[in-house]
């Protein structure tokens, strides 16, 4: 049995004409469509790692300004101003050029991390029952300047209401 399929002659002309363009781009499509975008897939991870991050820094903030005298329960929140950034080892190649130090690493190849910088917070917001008191709020203010870098200006102490 034969199925006689009639392609008209302009489209045939095309096809004929721009035939590796038109292979390259359905590669291209057959590439997306199959193959995803990892970078995509990959990022849900890295926010999570983030996040997870800045709540255990919370948790860790609440327990200790939970045991300062006169707060009583206490909840923080943290913002970021930027999270923590990989800074790759470099080696100069020219007088004014450098490449980023590559390594062979479990049958791979990965950029030699030279030092991981700690992420900087932009503000927090601090809710306890103490929130009133000034004296509770200066020391709770001088615990989170001490442990998160923060300036005074951008923490906010506030009362929980009951």
């Amino acid at each position: 049995m034969k199925i006689d399929v009639k392609i008209p002659e302009y489209i045939r002309s095309f096809a004929y004409k721009y035939k590796y363009p038109l292979i390259v781009f359905l590669f291209g499509i057959i590439f997306v469509v199959a193959g995803g975008n990892t970078e995509k897939d990959a990022m849900p991870n890295v926010i999570t790692e983030e996040r997870n991050t800045i709540y255990l820094l919370e948790q860790q903030l609440e327990d200790m300004i939970e045991k300062i005298d006169g707060v009583g329960r206490a909840e923080v929140i943290l913002s970021l101003k930027y999270s923590e950034q990989n800074i790759y080892a470099k080696e100069e190649v020219k007088e004014n050029a450098s490449e980023i130090v590559i390594v062979n690493e479990n049958g791979g190849q990965k950029a030699l991390v030279e030092y991981t910088s700690s992420p900087e917070y932009k503000g927090a917001l601090i809710v306890c029952d103490g929130g009133d008191d000034s004296r509770v709020r200066l020391e709770i203010t001088d615990a989170v300047k001490a442990l998160t870098g923060i300036s005074s200006q951008n923490i906010i102490i506030t009362k929980m209401k009951k």
